[in-house]
């Protein structure tokens, strides 16, 4: 074997061990890439999830659920006729109102209600089909 091949054959080593240091490395990194993307999503269901549950709690909340059950609980049969009464009547009482007189009564109709606990179940049911949480705490 001449030097030519020796000195190949060592480089051919060194290149062997720089190789696999870099692929060890390179696993690593992805390693910590992955718990960095964890702790990501994390952070971000955290943040959706904090005003959610904050506005779960809130009276207004509270207040439109019991309103919508106790709509529901007088006669589920004939819930939707008297859902599209109820918005008439509160259309025509609304109509003499204006500014934040109307809001206040706005505030105060079945409506707004079925919007607000509507448009909650929505926001819940999009953070459980994007993954942000398990079916069982929503």
């Amino acid at each position: 074997m001449s030097a030519y091949e020796k000195l190949s054959l060592v480089v051919a080593l060194f290149s062997l061990v720089a190789a696999a240091g870099a692929a060890i490395y390179a696993g690593k990194a992805i390693e910590r890439a992955t718990a960095a993307n964890k702790i990501s999503e994390a952070s971000l269901r955290f943040q959706v999830l904090v005003p959610a549950l904050t506005e779960y709690m809130s009276a207004d909340m509270y207040i439109a659920i019991g309103q919508l059950w106790s709509f529901y609980k007088t006669d589920p049969a004939t819930l939707q006729e008297r859902y599209k009464q109820q918005r008439m009547i509160d259309a025509q009482l609304g109509s003499e109102l204006a500014g934040a007189a109307y809001v206040d009564f706005a505030k105060g109709t079945i409506d707004y209600s079925r919007r607000k606990v509507g448009q909650f179940y929505g926001m819940l049911t999009s953070i459980y089909d994007e993954g942000g949480s398990q079916r069982k705490w929503i």
